[in-house]
């Protein structure tokens, strides 16, 4: 059993992250917190545990 919700965008990753938080802005959101899961795993994994992950970040809004 999983619990994951997939999408796929026509944007490049960094276009998807200002989107959202331009959609998130225009109903009311603010982003209280960032995540970069990439750079945490460079820091404390590695390069190959960081590229495994791939482009990862979680938004606290």
């Amino acid at each position: 059993m999983t619990y994951t919700h997939t999408v796929t965008v026509e944007l490049s990753w960094d276009e998807a992250v200002q989107r959202t938080r331009e959609l998130l802005a225009a109903q009311g959101f603010g982003i209280l917190s960032e995540i970069d899961v990439r750079a945490t795993f460079e820091a404390k994994l590695g390069h190959d545990a960081a590229a495994s992950v791939g482009d990862y970040v979680i938004l606290g809004a």
